[in-house]
């Protein structure tokens, strides 16, 4: 991606990025291994994080009601940055 459309050195005096969900989003990821800072962290390589379960469901066998939990899962590895942050 492009600078102007995600987080770059030139966004702030230091940026700082954790990985934590680096699959593509056609890998049911939501981040990007691309570095964007002027320092990059990528706890377990970048990927899926440890304690979070991968998405493993057919997007045809999706339900209205299995909507929340496929989220919560998805968030799961980005929500451990916060943590890591800490």
């Amino acid at each position: 991606m492009p600078p102007v459309v995600r987080l770059d050195p030139t966004d702030a005096l230091f940026v700082d990025n954790i990985h934590t969900d680096a699959d593509s989003i056609f890998l049911l990821g939501y981040g990007t291994g691309q570095p964007m800072g002027h320092l990059d962290f990528y706890p377990n390589s970048g990927h899926d994080q440890p304690g979070c379960d991968p998405i493993s469901i057919a997007i045809d066998a999706i339900t209205p009601d299995d909507v929340g939990d496929i989220r919560d899962i998805g968030a799961c590895s980005h929500c451990r940055s916060i943590f890591l942050y800490e």
